[in-house]
């Protein structure tokens, strides 16, 4: 559905269809297209008659809502009949639905001159919109010859940093995870505020001391340099290609450049990008048609893993990561091995030799299998795994954990882009044994947020545990 289907047919003229119209076309309307014809709502279309069940209400606050316009006008003035009412929360007027065009002359007889909170509102009859408003700014901006914007080519697209020598790589990466960090402490203090003053300094934490923030670059703890991948070219285990046409319209498969003004969006091959492995770039070459390109590529996933599955792109990056974490976990043959979101069991099944017991959580049942099986082709025995979301399944794992396991159990965490849920950092710390807790953060930013949630968590739920829990820099 395009956006002049959806102005077409609502029969709507209020701001708020316009606004749903743009979001539901996306890129085939410009914002500013959008902006103005919500402006405009109540514009007059030549050969469109009058809206006669629906009224526009002027002299309203932006404060005010539709809903409590709807209370005063039913509860003050008696106006019967209203179906609706719209207002969008930075206008200063509302749209009146009623059910019938003889309740909305009443109501206007009613509400004009009215006063309400010191404004006195006026009411005018709503009128339609003209369905070709988007399509008519188009065609102008064709007419006028305006230039197409340039498409970036496929390797600016996917791989920004390619220009850079790595070295300069790594440096633009741990600047933006600096950037992340430096947000702990000034979230952590607007959380503070939201406290009694009596309570401040029960809830002092030292990352948030300037002294602390000073030595480390504003951020709350040293941030080491950005480890290098092992591999820099060809490394990626994992593209999804877009099908569609290239800048000159011929058929083609690869990566997403961008879309002109006054067409589809533009795909381009992945011939040039450095981390598309020699492997993908033979699949994408060698399908002569969409149909082929799409069963080679299922038939290369199906003999790796479950089709649904996202796994590490960088393998030899991922083998990296798995070092680092055996070296901060500590673990002894005592150790009980917790791994949160643990996906197909890569991290944790790698430090499974090394400790007593692991249990990994994944809410992705095939991944689960997936886990499942590469324990069993790994000879790996002292595994469990559980699929189940994090948040319901975290409580009662640690609950049927021994006195003794508690005491040395450590935990992994590797959520998605948007982070951990609440109720699996709640179970987390209120897990008094616990002192180590490992975050394998792919977004720096949620990390953040799931730290300062975690203090609180820690706070509300376990109040003893605060100290413990500083003590040991979790």
């Amino acid at each position: 559905m395009d956006i002049d289907d959806v102005a077409a047919t609502s029969g709507e003229a209020t701001a708020e269809a316009v606004v749903e119209a743009c979001a539901q076309a996306g890129a085939e309307a410009s914002t500013q297209a959008c902006a103005e014809a919500s402006a405009d709502a109540t514009a007059t279309v030549d050969g469109e008659p009058d809206r006669e069940d629906e009224i526009v209400v002027y002299g309203l606050s932006k404060w005010q809502t539709g809903k409590s316009l709807k209370e005063r006008l039913e509860g003050h003035l008696a106006v019967k009949g209203i179906r609706r009412c719209r207002k969008q929360p930075t206008d200063t007027h509302a749209f009146v639905h009623f059910l019938t065009a003889s309740a909305a002359e009443e109501a206007r007889k009613l509400i004009d001159g009215h006063v309400w909170k010191g404004s006195e509102l006026w009411t005018k009859q709503a009128r339609a919109m003209d369905p070709e408003r988007f399509v008519k700014r188009q065609r102008l901006e064709r007419d006028a010859g305006e230039p197409e914007p340039s498409l970036k080519n496929v390797v600016d697209c996917v791989t920004p940093l390619h220009a850079l020598p790595y070295e300069e790589q790594l440096l633009v990466k741990r600047k933006v995870l600096l950037g992340a960090l430096r947000e702990l402490p000034t979230k952590w203090k607007t959380t503070m505020k939201e406290m009694p003053k009596e309570a401040w300094a029960a809830w002092r934490v030292p990352f948030v001391d300037p002294k602390v923030t000073q030595a480390h670059e504003g951020a709350p703890c040293e941030l080491a340099p950005v480890i290098p991948a092992p591999r820099t070219h060809g490394y990626r285990n994992k593209c999804e290609f877009s099908f569609g046409r290239d800048a000159e319209g011929r058929p083609c498969i690869g990566f997403l450049r961008g879309a002109l003004r006054f067409g589809p969006p533009v795909v381009g091959p992945p011939d040039a990008c450095p981390n598309v492995s020699d492997e993908m770039k033979a699949v994408q070459s060698a399908a002569p048609s969409v149909e082929a390109a799409e069963a080679e590529v299922e038939a290369l996933l199906a003999s790796l893993l479950s089709p649904p599955l996202f796994p590490p792109v960088n393998t030899t990056g991922a083998e990296a990561l798995c070092e680092l974490l055996r070296s901060l976990v500590g673990a002894t043959k005592e150790t009980v091995l917790l791994d949160v979101c643990c996906g197909t069991g890569t991290l944790g099944l790698s430090l499974a030799s090394s400790v007593k017991r692991l249990i990994g959580i994944e809410m992705c049942a095939p991944a689960v299998e997936d886990a499942r099986a590469n324990a069993a082709r790994n000879g790996i025995t002292n595994a469990l795994f559980i699929a189940k979301k994090a948040e319901e399944a975290t409580l009662s794992v640690l609950e049927n954990l021994s006195a003794a396991e508690k005491r040395s159990l450590v935990a992994i965490v590797d959520p998605p882009r948007a982070g951990l849920h609440t109720d699996v950092l709640k179970a987390l710390r209120g897990c008094l044994p616990l002192t180590k807790i490992l975050f394998v953060a792919c977004h720096a930013p949620s990390f953040v947020a799931n730290s300062v949630a975690a203090e609180v968590t820690a706070k509300v739920a376990a109040a003893p545990r605060a100290l413990l829990a500083l003590e040991h820099g979790i």
